[in-house]
């Protein structure tokens, strides 16, 4: 009895190769995660980056524009081909989240069915931040990526035989977004990296007569991860990816930043009111020390080549992937949690490598068995302190709107202005009011009508409430026209030009996200 609970608090729960009371728990896991995170969907509203994924693919006729408008995302297109298929359905956004939340599911499952985790740590796995709200709840394309890499670890064992699956689960992968295409290379570094290491004599074969290279796979993996580069290099107009963006120089704070981003990354705690969606390395509270937070970060690294140090391949697949999602994190843009959650997911995917390779110490050690089963309970620690935050995330997205977007769509409906000409600034605000009204809008910023934003240099990011008036007006001609911004109009500008204030739509847990709507009647346009 001593040695069950032990084993379901410490141990692998996978010891028994993924039959009996792995697949029975993995299943009971699973639904529980489903029904959780079926609530948190029920009650989340697409805020604009969801939607503006959902847009491109409903609006995109032609796959050559879709690959196109990659240029400007800053991240490969295979999300939105995904969602191609889903508005060939139908035009309504909700089946995005359907198609997440199976996702999320088949994620889980495969967790807890075949990683190397204790029974307690895959329980944890139901309510984890990552899993269950950053990627299971809200939709963007970071879960694809999550499910690909998870995929990868299930093949790992047998990937000495099929590398062809493998690979093909790397190169899914580096298709979803920049981090997951990090920690592709970074696997697929260690994979044939240890292989390599071990054909030179560097390190020890474990039994091993001869270990096949592979190198048609790893090929095949290259290609893959080249073709995902390729398809999101930038456009010269785009506002992504330019030069001036990228910090090759050395700015202690931003070091501290990220060191701060990997801290909380894999203990991330609630936060109050008002800092819920704003990074803590970005906002006075919780104040951090700069120093405390390198010390911790410098200790979680270490900890981490310490736990892994006996399996090349995770050892290997911790360090790329830390160091390269950390300097992408510093060099060019460090984001927020749905980002530097990627520096977790490597903690995570080279502690399910390590348990795989199973590794055994030349000698008994006792200090060696205390070091490992310190290892499991910090591991513990940090997914209980994620499904901590994970629950209190769904539980503030069911009490409050994540985004008025929809609330301001369907006020506008029931006030019968749905289909007046709509103005709405800023235009990446108009996203989501665009996607649940099920048309475009006009967007003054960018002097254009549509529905999706395209991040070039013929946008403004900013524009007077009179410019923006005049801009609209002047393409409404004449025409009544609902204005939609994320701040009230003064009382002067409205009384110069007839404009009524109708409604507050507020509270929404994404910043500037909260919707003022105003009514200007239409004037008739001068001969």
């Amino acid at each position: 009895m001593k040695k069950v609970i032990w084993d379901f608090l410490i141990g692998d729960d996978a010891a028994d190769g993924g039959r009996g009371p792995t697949w029975r728990l993995a299943m009971g896991v699973t639904a529980v995660f489903l029904v959780i995170a079926g609530v948190a969907a029920w009650h989340h509203e697409f805020w604009r980056d969801e939607m503006q994924a959902w847009l491109i693919a409903r609006d995109l006729k032609t796959l050559p524009a879709l690959l196109e408008q990659a240029h400007y995302e800053g991240a490969p297109p295979l999300w939105s081909l995904m969602l191609k298929l889903l508005a060939l359905i139908t035009p309504r956004p909700e089946i995005v989240q359907v198609l997440n939340w199976v996702l999320a599911g088949v994620t889980v499952f495969l967790f807890t069915a075949y990683g190397r985790f204790s029974g307690l740590q895959k329980v944890l796995l139901a309510g984890n931040y990552y899993l269950l709200f950053e990627y299971g709840t809200v939709c963007r394309n970071y879960l694809p990526g999550v499910l690909g890499l998870t995929v990868a670890c299930v093949l790992y064992p047998a990937a000495g035989r099929r590398p062809w699956w493998f690979a093909a689960a790397l190169v899914f992968t580096a298709m979803t977004s920049v981090h997951a295409l990090i920690l592709a290379v970074a696997m697929a570094a260690a994979f044939w990296g240890a292989r390599i290491l071990r054909a030179a004599g560097v390190l020890k074969k474990e039994g091993v007569a001869r270990e096949p290279l592979h190198i048609g796979a790893l090929v095949t993996v290259v290609a893959g991860v080249g073709l995902a580069v390729y398809s999101m290099l930038p456009r010269p107009d785009t506002l992504y990816g330019a030069a001036e963006e990228w910090h090759w120089n050395w700015i202690p704070e931003r070091l501290e930043k990220v060191a701060c981003a990997l801290v909380y990354s894999h203990f991330p705690w609630p936060r109050p009111q008002g800092f819920f969606w704003i990074p803590p390395w970005d906002t006075p509270f919780p104040s951090f020390d700069p120093l405390t937070m390198l010390v911790l970060a410098g200790v979680l690294i270490a900890a981490g080549v310490m736990l892994f140090r006996r399996s090349a391949t995770a050892l290997i697949f911790y360090v790329a992937g830390t160091v390269g999602v950390g300097a992408f994190l510093y060099l060019k843009y460090l984001g927020f949690m749905r980002h530097t959650g990627f520096l977790f997911l490597v903690f995570l995917f080279a502690w399910w490598i390590a348990g795989a390779d199973r590794v055994k110490p030349v000698a008994k050690s006792w200090v060696r068995w205390w070091a490992g089963a310190a290892g499991a309970v910090l591991f513990t620690v940090m997914l209980g302190a994620q499904a901590i935050t994970g629950m209190n995330a769904v539980a503030r997205d069911v009490k409050q709107p994540f985004s008025c977007g929809k609330l301001a769509a369907a006020y506008l409906v029931e006030a019968g202005l749905s289909e007046e000409f709509i103005a709405i600034g800023p235009d990446w605000a108009g996203a989501p009011v665009a996607g649940y009204l099920g048309r475009t809008v006009y967007y003054p910023y960018a002097e254009r009508h549509g529905s999706f934003v395209i991040w070039n240099r013929e946008r403004r990011d900013n524009m007077s409430d009179e410019e923006f008036y005049e801009t609209a007006a002047k393409e409404a001609k004449g025409a009544r026209m609902v204005i939609l911004l994320d701040h009230p109009m003064s009382d002067e500008l409205m009384a110069k030009h007839g404009i009524v204030f109708l409604k507050q739509l507020g509270g929404s847990l994404t910043p500037f996200e909260d919707y003022y709507v105003h009514l200007a009647e239409g004037k008739p346009e001068s001969p």
